[in-house]
């Protein structure tokens, strides 16, 4: 989903990785207030895991088989 750009608001790498990194709405994750608990990766490395995500051109794993399935 989030490389089909008709459903992530029209964004290439470039602007997913600018989103990730400035949206407020994505920023809210890390500061949500109230009672609400913040991402548990700081939002520095998730940038950085994203970008590298981004940088090898958003590879997908394969499927994990388990057993029985």
């Amino acid at each position: 989903m989030i490389q089909d750009k008709s459903r992530n608001g029209d964004r290439d790498f470039a602007a997913l990785t600018q989103h990730v990194t400035e949206d407020k709405l994505v920023l809210w994750g890390w500061e949500p207030g109230g009672n609400r608990a913040p991402v548990d990766v700081p939002h520095d490395a998730f940038v950085t895991a994203f970008r590298t995500w981004a940088d090898a051109g958003g590879p997908c794993p394969e499927p994990v088989a388990t057993a029985g399935g």
